[in-house]
């Protein structure tokens, strides 16, 4: 029988457990679960993600060919403002940021990181707008711009499956343990 000493034990341990993890689970804001409504500035909860109001307030509008598949969220100019803005987070949680249907004149994404984008101008037809780079992110906002309004639906989150971080959380305290006991 081969012996294999237990710091590579537990180095195998953790490699095991981090090929085991799981991809990020993707999650989707749709809207549907929404009350339809007008100047809505209560907070708004979907599939553990707040939508909360920081400029203004947002609608939540029925099916619409424009924007595409069924309910959509809808930020317009307000009467003394020059935009409205919505923030989504996940209470602290980290989340990475991938896509969302836009159908608008004109949109605006800030990111936690620090960084935005401008994105709209699709009068016509829905358009999903991609976005890469943005991960560990712990907010975003969405703004419309100036004198414009901005039609989104469908947006995509990626966050971490919590059996991944349980795992990888035995893997790194096997190699804890291992390493206690090789200096004793």
């Amino acid at each position: 029988m081969i012996k294999i000493p237990k710091g590579m034990a537990a180095i195998l341990l953790l490699a095991g457990s981090m090929a085991l993890i799981p991809a990020a689970q993707a999650v989707v804001i749709d809207f549907e679960s929404a009350i339809i409504g007008t100047d809505q500035t209560a907070n708004y909860f979907e599939d553990g993600f707040r939508l909360s109001s920081i400029v203004g307030d947002y609608d939540v509008n029925p099916s619409d060919p424009f924007i595409g598949d069924g309910q959509y969220l809808a930020l317009e100019r307000t009467d003394d403002l020059d935009q409205s803005k919505v923030r989504i987070d996940m209470f602290g949680a980290l989340f990475d940021f991938e896509s969302l249907v836009s159908s608008s004149f004109g949109g605006r994404i800030t990111f936690s990181d620090g960084t935005s984008e401008l994105f709209g101008d699709f009068p016509t037809q829905p358009v999903t707008v991609a976005f890469s780079g943005h991960t560990n992110l712990t907010w975003i906002e969405l703004s419309s711009r100036s004198n414009d309004f901005l039609r989104v639906d469908n947006i995509t989150f990626s966050v971490p499956e919590p059996s991944a971080l349980v795992l990888m959380a035995l893997g790194l305290t096997g190699v804890g343990f291992a390493r206690l006991r090789k200096t004793a």
